[in-house]
């Protein structure tokens, strides 16, 4: 992964301060807290941003973190997860391997470490 891209896995402390279901704007939020003075921004598939105006707070997002959107590849993450719960091994072949091996590390989308 890029040194200039980060993954955390902080919702089990958003929980601790929101009930579930957390919310895009609450996780950008939280990480703005928490990476103080850090650059957060919002990056999206090109699939998902025509159903965007539906989402809880879209436009407070959308001022605050901005969309920057990555265009249609033709596989999408739904497709990669429906594969890895099937069991199909070429779901490896749309993802990172950091991807991959957190999928498979934590057991992700019916994932039984193959």
């Amino acid at each position: 992964m890029s040194p200039l891209v980060g993954m955390d896995h902080y919702e089990p402390y958003l929980l601790l301060k929101h009930p579930a279901p957390i919310r895009t704007w609450q996780l950008l939020d939280f990480f703005a807290d928490v990476k103080a003075g850090a650059a957060i921004r919002f990056v999206i598939g090109e699939d998902l941003i025509k159903e965007v105006d539906t989402w809880e707070r879209y436009d407070y997002i959308y001022e605050k973190y901005g969309f920057h959107v990555v265009p249609d590849s033709g596989v999408h993450a739904t497709h990669v997860r429906e594969m890895v719960a099937a069991h199909e091994p070429a779901w490896k072949c749309f993802v990172l391997p950091e991807v991959a091996n957190y999928i498979k590390l934590h057991g992700l989308y019916g994932c039984n470490n193959e």
